[in-house]
């Protein structure tokens, strides 16, 4: 047995290789925990991001959001009461009424026609009555009452 304990101490590094490699050991393990460190500031910065977006997402975008799907709504109910009025709306008696207007308004254009022609033809007799008046005979009964009138009006103490 005491051969065993000494290959084994013979296998087994001197001090200085140890404390070498206890070193590198340690630099490492420091290595190691600074990069453990650098990750977990890099994962609060990532966290704390995420949670300012959220935070904007909750403050701006959803009031936005509601305030859209609440004028969606608003649409919404105002076309439901237009359809509904469309609904009530009688468009077969609305055509009939139609209708009968525009035949009344028939009838009253022919009258009115009618009217305006008669009145042309009144107008043209008319005309024809004033054309046949004889201008020069009627200027030389002028000039004769005219005649007559004045010494009547002087016997009269006139002009």
């Amino acid at each position: 047995m005491e051969t065993a304990v000494q290959t084994a101490a013979a296998n087994l590094p001197k001090d200085e290789e140890m404390l070498s490699l206890l070193r590198r050991i340690a630099e490492n393990s420091e290595a190691d925990r600074k990069l453990i460190r650098l990750r977990s500031y890099v994962i609060m910065i990532a966290l704390s991001v995420f949670a300012v977006s959220i935070a904007v997402l909750c403050c701006v975008l959803i009031p936005k959001a509601a305030a859209t799907l609440d004028n969606a709504n608003k649409a919404a109910c105002e076309l439901n009461s237009v359809a509904k009025t469309l609904n009530q709306v009688d468009f077969a008696g609305m055509s009939e009424s139609i209708n009968e207007l525009a035949e009344q308004g028939k009838y009253t254009l022919s009258a009115a026609l009618g009217d305006v022609e008669a009145s042309l033809e009144e107008m043209h007799r008319a005309l024809n009555v004033i054309s046949q008046f004889d201008v020069e005979s009627l200027n030389k009964s002028i000039e004769d009452f005219a005649a007559i009138v004045e010494p009547m009006a002087k016997l009269f103490g006139k002009r």
